[in-house]
């Protein structure tokens, strides 16, 4: 350009409109490849004019000045509003007035919460449709639907209990066989959601451009194209317009609960009450949530009358910002009034709104990399993901940290502030990355009576004798009699040892005064029967120890089910269940296999497993809190009692199942598990043994700081 300053040009594909916003009335400006549009007052337009290839930014500038005159415009305001206008791609430097194939659309990581793929019009449809759907667009349909909203509100708020404990039970008992169908009603109402846009759109005389299908929080859905319904100047129309999904939604989630209220089939009831929440809950929070840019968001626009709602309260916080870091004077915009009135309303949106987007964001990055640290692949994601995030954070932030043109600076501020403020943002981030901020290390445990003792069997043996589970028994009851032919064998053979040995002393002795060549081997044989009488104590021992007894006062309980049978080649019978059973009488059962517990019935202690890297921050005293599905958050709750010394060698089935349930992945190597010992406070004495569930250990405090490093040493080890 010679060294001279580039002109602008708006580009020429661009699509101008004029509507009205309330009683105001507006330009919406649109780009018919990337979809995006924005919105301007009748001194913006003009200003947007402006930018007709024949003029610099300094000549628009001044251009401005005169023409709007005697209001003033600064610089940094006209700046500001090319800046918004360049950054959405609707204006370029050169000579170039189109706009590049390359750059046609913006780029998916911008709102990677909602990914759009190319749609495709939906006239024919709409056409074909609009005769049977225009009789739902007056009082008399309205009513209908009115009652029946009502109607269902009043059976969700009188049968609330029931209906949170049959979702609750639905998601727990749900079938991978049913994914199909319930994948189906979903799609359908949200289909249904989708077009009911369409046709109020096009009900109100405006036009729905495209169809088409989105990822919205990964999951595959339909968007809608309805930004026509800006031209309806009433602003009640555009309301619904923009809500008429929803209503759609609650009208479906309205007749799923008439269907759950009035059948008996438990498939169809629990098929109800998932679209009962998909269409209502789950709606309200995502569609309806005015944080996000779906429905709730135009919605509220609406309402407040403020057009690009986004962009406009992100600038009032981006301005102050800028203003104290870069010590930027106040701006005097075009709608100065409209921002004082509402700028702390804007400003209160803007901070919400980036925080729950956020906060989004990071929680779908955290169940990716949760999923992808299960099959071994954390760590590679992990910096992966942090990468993603990192950039995201840094082109948020750039509007903010690119310092401005110095003649705008206040020249009653320092050079150094920003300097200070950035040395302040740094030190005030190492400080709070070393604040110990609490920690909890979970794992997986089941309920045990208190004061618990098990029994377990010493020696191989077969059962011939047991009590029933559910007996009190007190101290020194027997409880279990086994039996082993091997240490009856073992037995019976020292007894005759030492009856032998015994009888042959005794012969040698008497004969002794008549033969003295006799005394020579009694020291011999003496020795002998010391051995034999050690080796029989020994065999009476285990076969005492065949008989189980109660060592304290209690109630005796069956030990955890096993569900599959053991066989082994000296079996005479394979067995299944609790060794307790009748039916179990005469098998044979291995060292270590769980008879009994014996335990307080009024008392209740849990038995928690942590993770061999988690044992070490674990400490008597610790309170803990059980995680029940059943039970308020936090009712339960305990102390640690006792830690193990050593991992345990056989982890319960029921336990087993649990996890494999809760991780969703069968084939993981399982680090070592310590018993943790939970003593557990009255609330929890009514609990039932056996419960499985997971609890919460409080440990000591850590930083954010400490937790990273710990976590990069583990991943390095691997």
């Amino acid at each position: 350009m010679n060294g001279r300053a580039p002109k602008l040009w708006l580009r020429q594909d661009l699509v101008h409109r004029e509507v009205w916003f309330g009683n105001d009335l507006m330009w919406v400006v649109k780009d018919p490849l990337s979809k995006e549009f924005l919105y301007f007052n009748q001194q913006e337009h003009i200003m947007l004019l402006l930018a007709d290839g024949q003029r610099t930014l300094a000549e628009i500038v001044r251009e401005c000045a005169t023409r709007f005159a005697p209001q003033y415009f600064s610089s940094e305001a006209v700046l500001r509003f090319f800046s918004i206008i360049r950054e959405r791609g609707f204006l370029v430097a050169g000579e170039a007035r189109t706009r590049q194939p390359s750059s046609s659309s913006r780029s998916w990581w911008h709102n990677p919460l909602a990914i759009r793929f190319p749609g495709f019009s939906p006239d024919m449809l709409l056409d074909a449709m609009y005769p049977f759907c225009r009789r739902m667009f007056n009082s008399l349909a309205a009513l209908p639907a009115a009652v029946l909203f009502v109607f269902a509100t009043v059976l969700c708020i009188t049968h609330f209990h029931e209906l949170a404990q049959n979702f609750s039970i639905s998601i727990s008992q749900f079938q991978y066989s049913h994914a199909g169908i319930l994948l189906v009603v979903v799609a359908v109402t949200k289909i249904i959601h989708e077009l009911a846009h369409a046709m109020v759109c096009r009900h109100f005389g405006c036009e729905c451009r495209e169809i088409g299908v989105m990822l919205l929080f990964g999951v595959p859905c339909l968007y809608c194209d309805v930004s026509d319904a800006w031209t309806i100047r009433e602003r009640w129309k555009r309301i619904l317009v923009s809500g008429a999904g929803m209503i759609a939604e609650v009208f479906i989630a309205s007749i799923a609960v008439l269907v759950w209220n009035f059948t008996n089939d438990a498939w169809l009831r629990d098929l109800s009450v998932i679209i009962i929440v998909t269409c209502s809950v789950s709606t309200l929070l995502v569609n309806g949530n005015p944080l996000l840019r779906y429905d709730g968001y135009y919605i509220a626009s609406d309402l407040l009358g403020i057009p690009n709602l986004a962009a406009e309260s992100r600038h009032i916080v981006t301005s102050a910002v800028r203003r104290f870091l870069w010590g930027m004077p106040a701006v005097t915009d075009t709608n100065a009034n409209f921002r004082k009135s509402k700028q702390y309303v804007l400003a209160a949106y803007a901070i919400l709104s980036t925080c729950y987007r956020w906060a989004l964001i990071l929680t779908l990055l955290l169940i990716v990399y949760l999923f992808a640290d299960a099959h071994d692949m954390g760590f590679a994601l992990g910096i992966a993901l942090l990468s993603i995030v990192a950039a995201a954070s840094f082109r948020a932030l750039r509007t903010v940290l690119t310092p401005p043109d110095r003649h705008v600076r206040r020249s009653s501020l320092s050079p150094q502030r920003p300097r200070k403020v950035a040395f302040a943002a740094i030190l005030l981030m190492l400080v709070l990355i070393n604040v110990p901020l609490p920690k909890h290390v979970s794992g997986p445990m089941s309920i045990e009576p208190g004061n618990a003792i098990t029994l377990v069997v010493p020696l191989p043996a077969r059962i011939e004798y047991a009590v029933e589970s559910g007996t009190s028994v007190r101290r020194g009851r027997t409880v279990a009699q086994l039996r082993s032919l091997e240490v009856e064998r073992n037995l019976l053979a020292t007894r005759n040892e030492c009856d032998r040995l015994t009888k042959q002393i005794d012969s040698i002795r008497r004969r002794r005064a008549t033969d003295d060549g006799l005394s020579t081997s009694l020291p011999l044989l003496e020795q002998m029967l010391t051995e034999a009488t050690t080796r029989k104590a020994l065999r009476e021992v285990e076969a005492k120890e065949l008989i189980l007894q109660a060592p304290n006062d209690g109630v005796i309980y069956a030990p955890p089910e096993t569900r599959e049978s053991l066989f082994d080649v000296r079996l005479a019978k394979a067995w299944y269940g609790s060794p307790l059973d009748e039916a179990n009488q005469g098998a044979w059962l291995e060292s270590g296999t769980e008879i009994c517990i014996i335990g307080d019935p009024s008392k209740r202690e849990a038995l928690v497993l942590v993770c061999e890297s988690d044992i070490e921050t674990i400490r008597v005293g610790q309170d803990v809190t059980l995680l029940l599905e059943s039970w308020s958050s936090g009712s339960i709750t305990g102390t640690v009692a006792a830690i193990a010394d050593s991992p345990i060698d056989k982890i319960a089935d029921e336990i087993s199942a649990f996890e494999t349930k809760q991780t969703l992945n069968q084939e993981s190597p399982r680090s070592p598990q310590y018993s943790v010992r939970v003593k557990l406070g009255p609330s929890g004495d009514n609990l039932p043994v056996r419960l499985v569930a997971r609890a919460s250990i409080c440990v000591e405090p850590e930083s954010v700081l400490k937790r990273f490093a710990q976590y990069l040493d583990e991943s390095l080890r691997r």
